[in-house]
C-alpha cells in the first residue's frame, strides 16, 4: 500500500470476516453451554460453579511454570465442568483478589512453551464460553487494574521483542482479541480505557509483526471504534506524530476516504474529531518534507471529509498553513475546496492572501500558489485594505510586485 492508495477494501473485508467467524464460533459454543446451564437445578449449578472456580484458581500458583501434563489436567477438568454447565461467574474481579481470567492473560508473555500456550488459550476460550465477565475482571498493574482486553491490546501493540517473546505468543494474543473484542461496548462507558487509543499509543512498528498490526487497525475500524474520544479528559493522541514518521500508511488507514465499507467507522470518527485533533494531525504531517508530500498525494485524490471538517469548522488551521508557507499542505485544500477557500476570511475580513501578507516569514511561493488558484486580489478587509494595500502599509516590499 502506497501513500496514494485508497483504503484496502479487500484486506479490510477479510479481517472483518475473521472477526465475524471467531465471534460466531464463540456464540455457538455459548448457546450450547447455556442450554445445558438452564437445565441445571440451582444446587447443582452452584456446586459446579464452585468446582470451576477451584480448578481455575489452581493456575494462579504455578500456571507459568506448570508442566504440560499438569496444565492438561486442569484443562480437562474445566472442559468437563463446562460441558456439564458450570459457570465462570464466581471468578473474582478485584486485581488483588483471587485468580481470574485477566490474571491468566497477563501471564501470556511468560508462557514460552508452545504446548502450554495452546492449552492456556483453550482454557481462556472455555472460561469465556462459561460466562466470565471480561469487562470487570482485572489483573494488577501500576496503581490499579487492567481488564483482559487492555492487556491484549498492550501486548499486540508492543509486539515480539518488547512484551512478548515469540511469534506464537503474538498469534495467540490476536486470537484472544478476536474472541474478546465483541464483548466490549462500542462507545466505552469509562474514560480510562479505549482499546483503539491504547493500541495506537503503544504501537511499536515491527516488520515481522506488521501484517497483524495492520489487521488490528482494520479490526478496530470494523467494530466502529474511534481512536480518540472528545469527552475523554485523559485523551492522548500523541500517536499522530509518531505514526507519521514510522508507518505513514497506518495514518491513512485511520482517516480513509468515504467508502460504503468504512461508513460505520467514519461516522464514529466524525463525531469525535475536534479542533485539537485536527491541529495535531496537521502538525504531524508538517514534521518533514516526506510527510508533506504524502499528505499532498493522498488528500489531493478527491474531496476528503477530514479536510472538509477543517474548512468548515477550523479555518484557522488553513490560515496557519498560509502563514507558515506550507504549499504542499495547502494544495489539496485548493484543489478540492477552491470556492470555500476563495470565500474564506477571518474575523477581520482577511482572505488567505491577506493572511500571507501578515506573515512574518517568506511566503512568496504561497502567494503565487494562491494567485494561481484564482483568489481575488480585489477583496478588502474590514480596514478597507486589499492584499496589495496591506503589503504597502506594512512595508512588505518583497510582496508588492507579486500582488500587482
Amino acid at each position: 500500500m502506497t501513500a496514494t492508495n485508497l483504503f484496502p477494501i479487500e484486506k479490510y473485508g477479510q479481517t472483518k470476516q475473521e472477526m465475524i467467524t471467531a465471534r460466531r464460533a464463540i456464540e455457538k459454543e455459548k448457546a450450547q453451554w447455556l442450554t445445558t446451564r438452564n437445565e441445571l437445578k440451582q444446587e447443582r449449578a452452584a456446586e459446579l460453579d464452585e468446582q470451576f472456580k477451584t480448578a481455575f484458581e489452581r493456575l494462579g500458583s504455578y500456571a507459568v511454570s506448570m508442566h504440560p501434563v499438569e496444565l492438561q489436567e486442569v484443562l480437562q477438568t474445566l472442559r468437563l465442568l463446562v460441558e456439564q454447565g458450570a459457570s465462570a461467574g464466581l471468578l473474582g474481579d478485584y486485581e488483588l483478589g483471587s485468580f481470574n481470567l485477566a490474571m491468566l492473560i497477563k501471564q501470556i508473555p511468560d508462557i514460552t512453551d508452545s504446548i502450554n500456550l495452546e492449552q492456556t488459550k483453550e482454557i481462556v476460550r472455555l472460561t469465556i464460553v462459561a460466562g466470565a465477565n471480561l469487562n470487570t475482571q482485572k489483573a494488577y498493574v501500576g496503581n490499579g487494574g487492567a481488564i483482559s482486553l487492555e492487556w491484549i491490546c498492550l501486548y499486540l501493540a508492543a509486539g515480539v521483542g518488547q512484551s512478548l517473546k515469540n511469534p506464537h505468543q503474538y498469534a495467540c494474543c490476536y486470537t484472544l482479541f478476536s474472541w474478546i473484542i465483541d464483548s466490549f461496548p462500542r462507545t466505552p462507558e469509562t474514560n480510562y480505557f479505549h482499546p483503539f487509543n491504547i493500541y495506537l499509543n503503544c504501537l511499536h512498528y515491527s516488520t515481522a509483526d506488521a501484517e497483524i498490526q495492520e489487521k488490528l487497525i482494520l479490526a478496530m475500524i470494523s467494530y466502529g471504534f474511534s481512536p480518540f474520544y472528545k469527552e475523554d479528559p485523559y485523551q492522548n493522541i500523541s500517536f499522530f506524530s509518531r505514526l507519521i514518521t514510522i508507518q505513514i500508511n497506518w495514518l491513512f488507514l485511520l482517516f480513509p476516504y468515504e467508502e460504503e465499507a468504512t461508513k460505520q467507522y467514519i461516522n464514529a470518527l466524525q463525531q469525535q474529531v475536534t479542533k485539537d485533533v485536527a491541529t495535531k494531525l496537521i502538525n504531524a504531517f508538517t514534521s518533514s518534507n516526506k510527510t508533506r508530500k504524502h499528505f499532498k498525494a493522498f488528500f489531493s485524490l478527491r474531496a476528503h471529509w477530514f479536510l472538509r471538517y477543517i474548512v468548515d469548522s477550523t479555518p484557522e488551521i488553513i490560515f496557519g498553513l498560509v502563514k507558515r508557507n506550507e504549499q504542499e499542505m495547502l494544495a489539496p485544500f485548493l484543489k478540492n475546496f477552491k470556492p470555500a477557500l476563495h470565500a474564506l476570511t477571518d474575523d477581520q475580513g482577511n482572505t488567505l492572501l491577506h493572511q500571507a501578507v501578515l506573515s512574518r516569514g517568506l511566503v512568496e511561493n504561497t502567494i503565487q500558489l494562491l494567485r494561481n488558484s484564482g483568489i481575488s486580489l480585489q477583496v478588502t478587509n474590514r480596514e478597507g485594505l486589499t492584499p496589495l494595500s496591506l503589503a504597502m502599509k506594512n512595508n512588505r516590499t518583497e510582496l508588492i510586485k507579486l500582488l500587482q
